[in-house]
């Protein structure tokens, strides 16, 4: 059984009317690659620790469909992630390198395999370095798919792979505060941010207050 939401557990349930939604699937190809022991069956880590890898419902989705460097496989739903597995901090950098380029030939250089091989010198360990070799290969470009509405797991073994995604429309999730882009240049779609004083509008004693800030 699926765990609250976000939005159901403290009550703060956004939804907007007009939705678009999309089924997409987990993209287990993708987490086998963040497994630390090389030796383990990818399958089986990814059903025992299937909370680990598993899509929930409210969280910030990402597109995983298209590689950088790989051919792109045919899929008969968008491929997604909502985590990147096993953690290497290495990794976390390369891809804030590559994800905070200011251009677009900034980004191409990031990306390319020079880039990848100065980022590998800094990994130490062993296994990490076949891993972070693994995963630069087959990097797909992470693009925003939307929210999650259902639970969806990274293995067959443990249940449906497949869930539904808020393409467009409003919805609470878990993944706040950070920034947001509209994702065109110059942006043209219409954003209603919550400023930071929205956050501090909760009393000690844990209830909300009454004052609303835009």
């Amino acid at each position: 059984m699926a765990a609250a939401s976000l939005g159901s557990a403290t009550g703060s349930r956004v939804d907007s009317a007009a939705k678009h939604t999309m089924a997409c699937k987990v993209d287990g190809r993708f987490l086998k690659l963040t497994i630390r022991n090389a030796a383990d069956d990818g399958e089986r880590v990814l059903h025992s620790n299937k909370n680990a890898y598993s899509m929930q419902k409210d969280e910030i989705v990402m597109n995983t469909t298209k590689r950088f460097h790989a051919s792109s496989s045919a899929s008969a739903y968008p491929l997604v992630i909502t985590t990147l597995g096993e953690r290497i901090p290495e990794l976390e950098k390369y891809l804030l390198l590559v994800y905070g380029s200011s251009t677009g030939t900034r980004f191409r250089d990031h990306s390319g395999k020079e880039a990848r091989k100065n980022a590998l010198i800094n990994v130490k360990d062993v296994s990490d370095k076949q891993r972070f070799t693994n995963i630069t290969d087959a990097l797909p470009e992470f693009r925003c798919q939307g929210v999650a509405l259902g639970q969806a797991f990274a293995s067959p073994l443990t249940g449906d792979t497949v869930a539904t995604v808020l393409v467009g429309g409003m919805m609470t999730v878990m993944n706040g505060h950070f920034e947001m882009f509209a994702g065109t240049s110059p942006p043209t779609d219409v954003l209603r941010p919550f400023r930071h004083a929205r956050l501090l509008t909760r009393a000690s004693d844990h209830r909300r207050r009454r004052t609303m800030v835009f």
